[in-house]
């Protein structure tokens, strides 16, 4: 299969599912990956010679490597293809990092010239030619849904790898719920309606 696809693939495992986690410090974060995020986990938005990705909304970017119309020897013809290559290598570790048993509260002004807006990192260590690489999920509060968090960026740390965990405060994560977005629509319509309600226009419909 063809790498990008692949890495789609693995993807769709977490896209489109609330992911209820709760800290043992009481605190709960619910996190959900959309297709809009896709196109920053994988890093086009820096293959700057290919405007019909970088600067293409997310949405479609997405749509375009679903039909297989953006593979990845598309990619490794930009010059820039090096900056995204271990990120689409180590893709599948993503589901993984989903499910980490503890996640870094992560404080971005210990760290010099820091962008990152993301409040929480997962993170992983994978150990390649006998030298540690740390993979990283970091997660932001959505703008129009600040309760809930979205994938902000993925990152691969080579040189330097405890860079975005050192001096950082870690937290247990004690706890993991996995929802479908039907459950979740189900829950809010409870919330809305009243179980009683619900569960008479089931029976009315059935």
């Amino acid at each position: 299969m063809d790498q990008l696809q692949q890495a789609l693939e693995n993807y769709k495992e977490v896209m489109g599912k609330y992911f209820v986690y709760t800290l043992d410090d009481g605190r709960k974060i619910i996190l959900k990956c959309g297709k809009r995020n896709l196109k920053h986990l994988l890093g086009l938005h820096k293959l700057l010679d290919r405007p019909h990705l970088s600067k293409s909304p997310p949405d479609r970017v997405f749509k375009s490597i679903n039909e297989g119309k953006i593979t990845f020897a598309c990619l490794k013809t930009s010059k820039y293809f090096n900056e995204i290559e271990y990120r689409i290598k180590f893709f599948d570790i993503l589901p993984i990092l989903t499910n980490s048993k503890y996640i870094i509260d992560f404080d971005p002004s210990k760290l010099q010239n820091c962008k990152l807006q993301s409040k929480f990192l997962f993170f992983k260590i994978e150990i390649e030619a006998n030298k540690p690489i740390y993979l990283y999920l970091g997660i932001r509060e959505r703008s129009e849904k600040p309760q809930i968090y979205c994938p902000e960026t993925f990152i691969v740390q080579r040189r330097q790898p405890d860079k975005y965990c050192r001096n950082q405060k870690l937290v247990q994560i004690k706890n993991v719920r996995i929802l479908s977005q039907q459950r979740v629509r189900r829950l809010k319509k409870v919330r809305k309606y009243g179980t009683k309600k619900l569960l008479l226009q089931k029976g009315n419909n059935g």
